[in-house]
């Protein structure tokens, strides 16, 4: 080890990896990942929204408004509700 820790340091090092080590190895497995994973495809989904909100088609800037305007209108927890419980039903 690179620190020089007495013995009473050194038990309550090994008593907090005990404690934390099963926890920060889930947060390394899955949040972090699933983060990245949301993040991107959250920016994708911007990047293209907002290519359509300056697109010159009324088509694809109508698309994009409603979109938009479904985002913004409706509370975040009925979104996530949907999400949760809408797409297991899906298949």
């Amino acid at each position: 080890m690179f620190l020089n820790l007495n013995n009473e340091q050194q038990h309550a090092l090994d008593a907090a990896k005990q404690a934390f080590g099963p926890m920060l190895e889930g947060l390394v497995k899955y949040s972090i990942p699933i983060t990245l994973v949301t993040f991107i495809l959250g920016l994708i989904i911007a990047l293209f929204t907002a290519l359509m909100r300056i697109s010159t088609s009324k088509l694809l800037r109508g698309i994009a408004r409603v979109y938009v305007s479904i985002i913004r209108g409706t509370p975040m927890i009925v979104q996530l509700f949907i999400i949760f419980y809408g797409i297991p039903e899906l298949g």
